[in-house]
C-alpha cells in the first residue's frame, strides 16, 4: 500500500501501559493521521461504539483492565463479524491465541512490539480493505448501470422454451402484462402473428449459437394492440437454464427521430457489460485471495494446536526434572548431616565440602530461576530447552559425584 492510502486508514490503539501506548502512537502517526487512543478495554469499546463507521483496524492488548481484549474483540464480533483486530501480549498463552481464533482475530503479536512486523500485518489488512471497498464501488456502479437502462430501455428475459421469467416496469406498461401473468406468459403470447414463423425460428437458431440479433419486431399487447420495439437480443449462460435477455426500445411514429440517442444507449449498455465482465474477474480473484486468508488461518490454528500438545510434554518433562532436583537436594542434605558429625577430625576437609556446598546450592537456586524461565520460553526455542535439559543433567552428574565422594 501507498503512503496515501495508509493515511486514510484509522486505527484505534487499546493499550493499559502508558508508556507502550505513548511509544507506539507516535510511532504509528509517522503512517496514519487517525489514530484513536484507549487506556482499557472499557474506553476502547466506548470508543468503537462512538466512531464505529470510521475505524478500520484495532490493535489491542489482551491484560488490560476493566475489561480485557478478549472480551473487548467478543463484544465488537456482536456487531462486526470482520472489523480487521490485532492482538498484542508481553505472555503467550495458547488458549488465549486459540479464543482469539474462534473470534476471528487476524495477527497475534508479542511484546516488546517490532514496529516492521506490525507495519507489515496492518499493510496487509489494509489491502484486503482496500479491496473490499474497490468491490463495493464496482458493485454500485453496475447497479449504477442497470438502473440506467432500466430507465430508458424494455427489458423482458425469457427461456429457450420461450417462457418469460422477468419484465421490467416499462415492458409491463407498453404489454399490459403484469407479474402475476408472467406466470403463464410466453413468447408467443406477445409476439405479433402476422410474424412468419420462418423469421422466429432463424431468430431462435441465431440466438442459440451466442450470437446477437438485433432488428424491429411486432408485437402483441395484452388488450391485443400492437406495438414495435427495435430489439437487441443476446443469451446469457448459466448452470441452470440459459436465459435470454431482450433490449429494446418503443418505436412508434413519434420515436423514430430518437433512434440515435437509442443507439448511443444501446452501445452504452454493451459497454457495461463489458465492464461486468470485468468485475466479475476482479471478484472471482479477490474472493480466491479471501479462500487462502481462510485456508491460511485453519492452517495456523492447528499448528497452534500441535504446538500446544509439544508444551504440555515439555511442561510434564520440566516437572520430572524439578521432582528429580528435589529428591537430589533431600540426599544431598543427609550427605551433608553425615558429614557434620566427622568436621572434628576433618576441619579442613569440611571447609572444602562446605564451599562445594555453598557452590552447588547457589547454582541450584540459579537452576531454579533458569526453569522457571524456560516454562515462560519453551514456545520460543526449543533449542534453549535441550540446553536447559543438558545444564540439569550436568547438576545430577556433579550432585551424584559429591554423593559418591
Amino acid at each position: 500500500m501507498n503512503q496515501n492510502s495508509l493515511e486514510n486508514i484509522t486505527l484505534l490503539i487499546a493499550e493499559d501501559s502508558n508508556t507502550d501506548r505513548k511509544i507506539l502512537v507516535n510511532t504509528l502517526k509517522k503512517y496514519f493521521k487517525n489514530i484513536i487512543e484507549a487506556s482499557n478495554g472499557l474506553e476502547a469499546y466506548e470508543f468503537y461504539n462512538k466512531y464505529s463507521n470510521e475505524i478500520d483496524i484495532i490493535v489491542s492488548d489482551i491484560i488490560m483492565p476493566k475489561l480485557d481484549g478478549i472480551e473487548l474483540l467478543k463484544r465488537i464480533r456482536l456487531r462486526d463479524l470482520n472489523l480487521p483486530f490485532i492482538f498484542t501480549t508481553a505472555k503467550l498463552e495458547i488458549d488465549s491465541i486459540l479464543e482469539a481464533i474462534n473470534l476471528n482475530a487476524n495477527y497475534y503479536i508479542i511484546k516488546p512490539i517490532k514496529i516492521p512486523d506490525l507495519l507489515q500485518k496492518i499493510d496487509l489488512l489494509c489491502e484486503k480493505l482496500f479491496f473490499q471497498k474497490r468491490l463495493e464501488e464496482k458493485q454500485k456502479e453496475i447497479e449504477n448501470y442497470i438502473e440506467a437502462v432500466d430507465s430508458v430501455a424494455l427489458i423482458f428475459k425469457m427461456l429457450e422454451d420461450g417462457q418469460i421469467t422477468y419484465m421490467n416496469k416499462s415492458m409491463q406498461e407498453i404489454s399490459g402484462y403484469d407479474e402475476k401473468d408472467l406466470q403463464e406468459l410466453n413468447f408467443n403470447n406477445i409476439i405479433h402473428p402476422s410474424i412468419p414463423k420462418k423469421i422466429i425460428e432463424d431468430t431462435w437458431s441465431l440466438l442459440r449459437e451466442d450470437k446477437l440479433f438485433k432488428g424491429d419486431t411486432k408485437f402483441l399487447s395484452k388488450n391485443q394492440e400492437t406495438f414495435y420495439l427495435n430489439n437487441t437480443v443476446f443469451k446469457i449462460k448459466s448452470f441452470q437454464k440459459d436465459e435470454y435477455i431482450t433490449i429494446a426500445f418503443l418505436t412508434t411514429q413519434e420515436n423514430l427521430k430518437k433512434r440515435d440517442f437509442h443507439r448511443k444507449v444501446l452501445l452504452s449498455i454493451q459497454e457495461a457489460n463489458r465492464k461486468e465482465a470485468e468485475y466479475k474477474s476482479i471478484i472471482k480473484d479477490l474472493q480466491k485471495q479471501l479462500n487462502n486468508e481462510n485456508n491460511f488461518i485453519a492452517n495456523c490454528s492447528l499448528q497452534l494446536e500441535n504446538e500446544k500438545q509439544k508444551a504440555i510434554a515439555k511442561e510434564r518433562q520440566l516437572t520430572h526434572y524439578e521432582l528429580q532436583m528435589e529428591k537430589n537436594n533431600e540426599k544431598n542434605e543427609k550427605i551433608l548431616n553425615s558429614k557434620n558429625e566427622e568436621i572434628q577430625s576433618h576441619i579442613k576437609k569440611l571447609e572444602i565440602v562446605k564451599r562445594k556446598h555453598d557452590l552447588l546450592f547457589e547454582e541450584n537456586l540459579e537452576l531454579k530461576e533458569e526453569v522457571k524461565g524456560l516454562k515462560e520460553k519453551y514456545l520460543y526455542s526449543q533449542e534453549e530447552i535441550i540446553s536447559k535439559n543438558k545444564k540439569i543433567n550436568d547438576l545430577i552428574d556433579l550432585i551424584n559425584n559429591i554423593k559418591n565422594k
